[in-house]
């Protein structure tokens, strides 16, 4: 899902789709990575910052 505006903090009504797809599908996981500068969890999607996420992709604890 890609979001085409920029915003600081991610709110029920922009991760709706997300919502929608994990009902669906039935992810493992569901994150969305933002401009957020906290990490926290939304109706088990968790909302982590870029520089979190790219610190935890090198590390091997997104996808391993």
């Amino acid at each position: 899902m890609e979001l085409t505006k920029p915003c600081l903090k991610m709110d029920n009504r922009a991760l709706r789709p997300l919502k929608a797809f994990i009902e669906k599908y039935s992810p493992r996981q569901a994150l969305v990575v933002c401009n957020e500068k906290v990490e926290r969890l939304s109706s088990g999607i968790r909302i982590i910052p870029w520089r979190i996420f790219l610190t935890d992709l090198w590390a091997g604890r997104i996808i391993s």
